[in-house]
């Protein structure tokens, strides 16, 4: 027994069709090579600041979810200021060590706009 949807095509027809969709895109971002990114330049390193901020500002909305006043130990203004203090470092960190690809994808497209590699 097939199903069909509201337009009348069978849903089998439409998962193949997504899935070809999907292995097309795959293998067409598989195919583009690796563009070289000057690691040393300053463009480079802008971008890695743009990306700690992005990852700054998504774990500072994390620790917003977090109840603290219930928190038996919440030492108040002193430690929220210590909190932002830490949780930049922490992005900082993330962005240096981790391979997010923000910054790369970044740096790319401004290299592409600009025409050259260095700044």
């Amino acid at each position: 027994m097939n199903v069909t949807d509201i337009t009348g095509l069978q849903t089998p027809l439409i998962l193949e069709q997504m899935k070809q969709k999907q292995s097309a895109t795959l293998s067409t971002a598989m195919i583009v090579p690796k563009q070289n990114i000057d690691k040393k330049s300053a463009l480079y390193e802008q971008c890695i600041e743009f990306e700690s901020l992005f990852v700054e500002m998504m774990l500072k909305t994390m620790r917003e979810t977090l109840n603290k006043e219930d928190n038996l130990l919440y030492g108040g203004q002193a430690e929220d200021i210590f909190s932002d203090m830490l949780y930049s470092e922490y992005a900082k960190s993330i962005s240096k060590n981790s391979q997010l690809g923000l910054a790369d994808a970044v740096y790319l497209e401004l290299v592409r706009g600009t025409g050259s590699h260095s700044c």
